[in-house]
Formats: structure tokens, sequence, C-alpha cells
């Protein structure tokens, strides 16, 4: 019979269970995170059918049947660097004249960059109508390792047939944290499990000098990422310099003219812990992307633990769902995870903390979103926000709510209530500038001279926020009426970005918390 996929699934609601070391016996070890399972459907894998959907199982436990341990590589660890350079470079797309059956070694992280698309897949062609399929993990680790600089995907579909276990192997980003991605990957509801980098008590090492680490290592401006569900993401690396550390991108390219479209990562869930440590320069860690250069991050969700350090650098930047927005679109995301960060003094000049519980900082938009959780920032010039640490010239957070009752910490000193927007200190404005006040729903414009002689305690922006409105979890409910009720006016024309007009999900109240429905509406400008 033909192999043919139906419509990709659109829940994003799976169980997420506790990330544990596999060096550890699974029954002992120390959950990180609360057990925070979520209901919903997930796809079961077909081999040849038409995918079936199934309810979720009510326990905490990997789903079965992806790869045996017998059958899992070769166990080694790999390193975090690009390809050798002298290795020759992958195929071109076409399918090899060996059709030799690629082996469970050959196919584990250590697997061989050259093989053709052909050799790797279950079956399919690529296209949308016939996607390449991916049924286990040896399978992923091959796909992860064939991109490369003569093969990104450009227009090919790859679907995941299965749920995939990577908990007994460490990951190495696809693309290698080098090369970026260019096609569409379709999780089709399907979880992604175990992915790692280091363990508890030991951290990765990275030898590249920017590494971009996530399920992809970097999407293109074409790359489309949609319906993955990666639980128990578990990271410990330490860097000497600069890198991007997320769920599922380290880093999104950008369309390079003056359009803000570019790669656009939908309906994906992130939950688990992720640790850095970098020696100095710049440190961006995010719950879905880290440095995000336009394009679109709408509909994804994260239950984290992030936490980033930088010895003596720069800046450290860590968001809920995104470290950094450069002119990109963050929309109908929520975030509940405990976020923290600090940048050490350098030559006795402070560094740059930055954390928010969407997006560390914004110079994009930021729209229609809801959080919850704590942040932390340590030492060096301190900027705190539920919604975004920082608002930079260009940038935008509007019409999104905060969990009022969250605990924030800055510098050392408790910040209460939280603050929505650069919460800590003040943010001197050079030219325009902006004053924010808990009893408004928005901020008001004022000019530099005011800003220079302003009371105490104002906290002031170059970019625009508002209608950030805190909520108290007793009454939560009604943040899901309200976030519905943007679409109607919704303030950010998301068809810019080059994504549909019906690209965003519904919210609802289910199980005493607001989240999205899977079902999609029409926003309206």
């Amino acid at each position: 019979a033909e192999d043919s996929y139906s419509e990709p699934y659109s829940d994003p609601y799976v169980d997420a269970s506790p990330y544990i070391d596999p060096s550890e016996d699974a029954e002992n070890a120390d959950a990180p995170i609360e057990d925070t399972a979520q209901e919903g459907l997930v796809p079961e894998g077909a081999s040849g059918e038409e995918a079936q959907y199934e309810e979720a199982p009510e326990n905490d436990e990997y789903q079965e049947g992806a790869v045996d341990a017998e059958s899992a590589g070769n166990g080694e660890d790999a390193e975090f660097e690009g390809n050798d350079e002298d290795s020759e470079p992958v195929g071109s797309g076409e399918e090899a004249d060996s059709q030799e059956e690629v082996s469970s070694e050959d196919a584990a992280v250590s697997a061989d960059p050259e093989a053709s698309p052909g050799e790797i897949f279950s079956f399919g062609s690529g296209t949308e109508e016939d996607p390449y399929v991916i049924e286990n993990a040896d399978q992923m680790c091959a796909f992860a390792a064939s991109l490369g600089a003569e093969l990104d995907y450009s227009g090919r579909t790859i679907v995941l047939g299965a749920d995939i276990d990577l908990s007994d192997r460490e990951w190495t980003p696809v693309g290698l944290g080098e090369y970026a991605f260019a096609g569409t990957f379709d999780g089709m509801g399907h979880c992604i499990s175990g992915m790692h980098l280091g363990t508890q008590e030991a951290a990765a090492q990275a030898e590249t000098e920017h590494p971009c680490f996530g399920l992809f290592g970097t999407l293109g401006e074409t790359a489309v990422v949609r319906n993955v569900n990666l639980v128990n993401v578990f990271v410990n690396g330490q860097w000497p310099g600069s890198s991007c550390v997320a769920g599922i991108a380290g880093n999104m390219a950008a369309v390079q003219d003056d359009s803000p479209a570019g790669a656009w990562v939908d309906n994906c869930h992130v939950d688990g812990m992720i640790t850095a440590v970098q020696d100095s320069g710049e440190l961006f860690i995010g719950g879905i992307a880290a440095c995000q250069n336009e394009g679109a991050i709408t509909n994804c969700s994260t239950e984290l633990i992030l936490s980033g350090t930088v010895v003596e650098g720069d800046a450290a930047k860590v968001g809920g769902i995104v470290a950094q927005v450069n002119s990109g679109l963050v929309a109908n995301c929520w975030s509940d995870s405990e976020l923290s960060g600090s940048a050490e003094s350098e030559n006795g000049l402070e560094g740059i903390t930055a954390v928010g519980g969407l997006a560390a900082v914004d110079a994009g938009d930021v729209v229609g979103c809801r959080v919850s959780g704590s942040i932390t920032a340590g030492k060096g010039s301190v900027y705190t926000g539920m919604v975004s640490g920082c608002v930079e010239a260009g940038g935008r957070a509007c019409s999104s709510w905060y969990d009022g009752d969250s605990v924030m910490t800055a510098g050392g000193e408790a910040v209460t209530p939280p603050a929505p927007i650069g919460g800590g200190v003040p943010m001197g404005a050079s030219g325009d500038g902006a004053d924010y006040s808990d009893e408004a729903d928005s901020i008001a414009v004022i000019d530099a001279e005011d800003a220079a002689g302003a009371p105490a305690g104002e906290i002031y922006y170059d970019g625009i926020a508002e209608g950030l409105q805190a909520y108290a979890p007793a009454d939560c409910e009604q943040v899901a009426d309200a976030l519905n009720a943007e679409f109607a006016e919704y303030p950010v024309n998301i068809s810019l970005y080059e994504i549909p007009d019906d690209a965003l999900f519904t919210w609802a109240f289910i199980d005493g918390r607001v989240v999205l429905t899977g079902e999609r509406i029409v926003a309206s400008y």
C-alpha cells in the first residue's frame, strides 16, 4: 500500500516527564522539575498507514517502541563541534547508488554525514504530500548529521512517525550546530524525549567558538518547525565564549531584505532544565529559541528551569520563550518557568543581566502571551521583567498577562510587585523613553528631558509597552477570555511575518491554567 500521512496534528499538550539522568537509576533519580502532565492527544506512530490518534498515557514514563537499548548506537559522547575539516561534503539530496542499510552504529550521534536521504528515513520522497518519515532515534541522529554545506533540506518536508527517545545518547544538534536547516520539520504531535548534553555531575565542553545548541543548531530563513513536543530536556554546558542555547533552535536566521519574515516555529512545547556557564562574551538562553533574528514564534509553550552565568563578560540573557528578539514576532505563547541569570564584572566593568518571562531582550513584537514563574537576576546591570527584561528601540511588548504573585529578585533585592518590563533598575533613555505605571494598562511616551529628571523608581524604555496586565492566580480564568478578545482587533499584523492570518490558536482555562486549545482563529487588525 502507498505510504501516506494525514494533516499535522496541532494539539501541543502531552505528558511532560521530569528529566532522568541516563547515568543514574531511573527509579532513584531526582527530578529537577515538577511533574506537569498535560491533557491532550498524541499521534500513534504508524508505518505505511495514515497516522492514528490516541489518548495520551496518564503515567509519566517514556513511551516505548522508538528504539531499544541494543540498537541505540555506540554510546560514545558526541563532541559538540562542526564537521571535521577533512570531511567530504554531504550528499546533494539525490539517492545514492548504494542502498545499503544504515547500521545502528552508523546512525547514532556519529552518523555518516554523507548518507543520502534515501539511506536515512523509513520512507518518503521529501515532498509535502510524501514526506520523509523518521521513526526511531537512529534515524533522528542520522538526519541531524546529514545536514551540511550541500544539503540543507530546502523545499523538503520531514515528519515524525513515532515518539523518539534520545535519553541513551548525547545529542548533537541538527546541522551539528554549524549548518542551517531550511526545510519543514513536522513533529506531528509526537514527543522527542530525553534530549540532553552533559550530565548533572559534569558539564559538556564545547570546542566551537560560538556554539548554537538546541534540537536544531540554526534555522535558515525558510525553515518551519511545528508540532514538536520536546520533553525532559537536560543541558549542562560550559563554554569559553559567546553561545546560543535553547530547546528548539539556538539561532533563527533572517531574510536578507527589509521584510521581518524568516524562520517559523509553531505549536512547540519544551520542558526540562537548561544550565550554561560561560567564561566570557554574551550568553543567550531561551526556552524555544536563543537568538531570533526576525521570523515568528507562535503558539509555543515552555515549562523549564533556565539558568545562565557569564563569569567575566558582556551579558547573560535568559528568556522563557526567547533570549533575544531582533525584529521578530513572539505571539500567542505561554511560559511557566523558573529563570535566573548573572553576568559578573570584567576589569571593573559590570556585565549586563537581562531576564524575562517571555523575552530577555525585546527588539521585536511580543504580543498576546501569558506568563508565570520566578525570575532572578544576579550581578551586573540588571533588567528583569515578567514579560520582557527590557524593550529596546523598535521593540514592542503588548496585550499580555503575567502572574502578579510571581517572585522576582533583581541584584539581590526583591521586586514587589513583580514588574512587567525592565524591573529592578532604571533604563536611562537616550531619545524617547517611556514611563510604566502599575495602575495603567499602557505607558506614556515622555521626552529625554523629562526622563533625566524623573522620580526615583521610575522605569524607562526605548521601545513601546502597552496592555501588560497582572492577574491573580485565583482569578486567572478571565485571562483566557481577555486573550481571545484580542483577536477581534489584534495589535500586530502577523501577516507581515509571512504566516497565515489564522495561524494563532484560541485560549481556554483548563485544569486551573490558561493554555492554548489547538483551534485556529483568524486575527483581524
